[in-house]
Order: structure tokens, then sequence, then C-alpha cells
């Protein structure tokens, strides 16, 4: 048997041997909560699938995932992935032009014009992804316009033109203290005392419906065949220290719930976006998430 687990969270699985079987448990990693009036959760999903020893198990198991839990067969996605030219977000609009007219000039073909992090906040050193101090203003989803005076809409033109879509990155998931949306709604956040990343908290309908406007404002915006989000920060330690008593599970259980639904609701509004789950490049890899996005990036 090949199985695998759908939980983009912390799950655990246990594996009993004796004489005559073998049995398997999974799910959340700690639970221990009761659920109030009218509360409805879900968690974690299973897949199991037998092979016999003539079998080619691997590509059967491949085959099943393509066949059933791939982002192709469960949205409206024709696409299987993609290829994109990545500008840095910091690097000035003039920059990012120049060079894909240059990629038109010498006729070299990209799906897609990747923007990545940096274009956003009040930075003042950000043209470099490995140095400066764009990262501090992660949950400020502003267009910087000291390096994008025209809101990268020249930008997405001279894509255009060179034959490309846009790819565009954003983080929404994670905040700095300093950015206003954490000073305006400190109440949509889950934080931990004296650390300067807070999560943002999507068992919070406020909270939710704020990352999708912010979302859905750039896949208009700039017309977007791709959203790229990321997610750089390790949820378990919010949840843990914000749990209530004898509700052990319940704020991961909602905040995944809301990964999900927020998914769900750009592939509803926008039925052909294909949407890129990067997350550090190489977690957040499960069979709920394979559903609904791509790893673009390879662990």
């Amino acid at each position: 048997f090949i199985s695998a687990i759908g939980w983009t969270g912390s799950w655990r699985a246990e594996f009993l041997r004796n004489d005559n079987i073998v049995s398997v448990k999974s799910g959340l990693q700690n639970t221990k909560f009761y659920l109030k009036s009218g509360e409805k959760i879900r968690t974690s999903s299973t897949l199991i699938m037998e092979y016999s020893e003539s079998d080619d198990r691997f590509n059967k198991f491949r085959r099943l995932i393509r066949n059933h839990y791939s982002h192709l067969s469960n949205t409206k996605t024709d696409r299987e992935g993609l290829m994109a030219f990545e500008l840095w977000g910091g690097l000035n609009s003039e920059k990012m032009i120049n060079r894909l007219r240059e990629l038109k000039e010498h006729d070299v073909k990209f799906e897609e014009a990747w923007i990545d992090a940096g274009w956003y906040g009040q930075c003042k050193n950000c043209d470099d992804s490995a140095s400066g101090d764009w990262s501090s203003f992660t949950g400020e989803w502003d267009i910087n316009r000291r390096v994008h005076p025209n809101g990268l809409i020249d930008v997405k033109n001279a894509a255009n033109e060179a034959g490309m879509n846009m790819m565009f990155w954003i983080e929404p998931e994670r905040s700095a203290t300093n950015v206003p949306v954490f000073q305006e709604h400190p109440e949509w956040f889950l934080s931990i005392p004296n650390y300067d990343n807070h999560l943002l908290y999507y068992g919070n309908e406020e909270a939710l419906l704020y990352a999708f406007d912010v979302i859905s404002n750039y896949v208009e915006k700039l017309d977007l065949s791709c959203y790229r989000q990321d997610f750089n920060t390790w949820p378990k330690m919010f949840f843990d220290k914000n749990e209530e008593e004898n509700r052990i599970g319940i704020l991961e259980i909602k905040h995944t719930m809301g990964v999900y639904k927020l998914f769900d609701m750009l592939l509803e509004k926008y039925p052909k976006l294909v949407i890129d789950n990067c997350a550090s490049g190489g977690r957040r890899f499960d069979i709920e998430m394979m559903k609904r996005s791509i790893p673009f990036f390879r662990s």
C-alpha cells in the first residue's frame, strides 16, 4: 500500500505491525478539544492505494495523483504548469521593462513574467533579494511607488507586448509589527510576545476576506494568470501560544480550513487562475494543496 495524508498543518502517522496485520493511524499531531454550539470543522483526509507485486507501483501512484489529486483534475485550469522569467520585485520598473524588451528583441519566449518579493512597502534598499530592508515590510501590500511609480501597470504592458502573462508573488499570512494592517487590526492576527512576525488568522472571517481582497485586487489590476503564494514562517508556534483551554487543535484546524477556503474562493472567481504554492520553496505539499495548486519550485 501507498498512503498519503491531506493536511496542510502539523500531522502525525503511527505504524504498528504484528504477525498478521499492519495498522496505520494518521491525523492531526495534537488535539484535545470540544466543539461549541453550531461549530463545524474538518480534519485530515487520507489516501490509500493498494498495489500488487506485478504493478509499476510508483507510476500507478503518480497516475492516481494526476487523475484525482492534481490541480488539473480539480480546477478548471488547463495548464500543466508554466515557464516563467523572474523579475525581483525590488528591481525598479525601468529595469524590469528593459529586460522584458530585450527578451522580445531577441525572440526569447516565456509564458509568464514573474514578479517576486520586494515590490511592496516603503523599503529604501530593496533592489537585491539577498540584502536590503524589504523583508521588514512584509504585510504592507501596497506597491512601493518609489520603485514602481506607475504601480507596475507599465511592466504588465511591457510583458504583454513581449507575449507574456503575469505571475505575481504575495505572502498574505505573515505580517511584521510595523505595517498598517497589523497596527489597525491586531485582532486579525495570532501573535507571540516579543516576536516581530504575526500570523493572519484565517479562522477570523474578516481576516480571510481581507486576504482575498488583497489578492483579488492584484489578479484584476495586473491581469494575473498565476498567483504565487509564499509562506515563510512556522504556524504551529502561533497556535500553541494562543490555544484556549481544552480547545487544543481548534486554531490550527480553523486556519487550515481557511487556507483551503481562500484557494477555493479564488478559483471560483478566477477559474483559469493557476495558484503556485511556494512556502519557502519546498513545504506545504500534500494532497489537499495539490488539488488546488502547483509547486512551481521543487523542494
